[in-house]
């Protein structure tokens, strides 16, 4: 049975150890990848370049968190995620695979997670 916080904790593994390969072979082969809510592109080159944006501009290291009752990846900055919060990674999910892959960097969740007590 399929699971969404089992699929974000192998997603934050796969995150953390810079394996896009795994992030994308997740996706549907139409998945969308929205940046800022800014669409990318669909398909597993727009989610390949989502996430290879990320770690050239944020380098965050993900935990997985519980953002209005949702698992996501919760990115923070500085030395071994002991910053600032950075953002939200979400997966969307139809069935089995990820249809879509948004990446936020501001807005309720960002500063939810800056007040959590999952802050480092």
């Amino acid at each position: 049975m399929f699971d969404a916080r089992s699929l974000a904790q192998v997603q934050a593994r796969a995150f953390n150890a810079r394996d896009v390969d795994t992030l994308v072979s997740c996706c549907a082969p139409d998945a969308r990848c929205l940046r800022d809510g800014d669409l990318l592109g669909e398909g597993p080159d727009a989610v390949r370049d989502g996430i290879e944006a990320e770690y050239r501009t944020v380098d965050p290291v993900v935990r997985l968190a519980d953002v209005a009752g949702e698992p996501v990846l919760a990115e923070w900055r500085g030395d071994e995620g002991r910053g600032a919060p950075a953002g939200v990674v979400r997966f969307v999910t139809e069935g089995e695979r990820v249809t879509e892959v948004r990446i936020d960097h501001g807005g309720d969740a960002v500063a939810a997670l800056a007040a959590s007590r999952l802050a480092p």
